[in-house]
């Protein structure tokens, strides 16, 4: 079963690598809940639309068949910035 779930979250990093064993990239944000971080997968559609330092909502989806939970989707008109603006 798929779960899908409205996430807002702030994106502090994105991070590309390349998997050895299927060549193939792997798309990484380091987000930012209130007090807690960490990184999640994500597709590279959505690593495409985000940018470092900017809140979002974000559509996650877990699979409970696999036990992962990736971004599929960001709104785009939620974009704000998080950092301050000089005075």
């Amino acid at each position: 079963m798929r779960v899908t779930a409205k996430i807002e979250a702030s994106v502090l990093q994105k991070e590309t690598r390349i998997v050895e064993s299927t060549g193939k990239p792997s798309y990484t944000l380091a987000i930012m809940q209130g007090t807690q971080a960490g990184s999640i997968s994500c597709t590279e559609a959505a690593y495409n639309l985000v940018k470092p330092f900017c809140s979002y909502v974000l559509t996650g989806v877990y699979d409970d068949k696999y036990q992962y939970m990736r971004i599929t989707d960001v709104d785009i008109k939620t974009e704000k910035s998080i950092v301050p603006a000089h005075s």
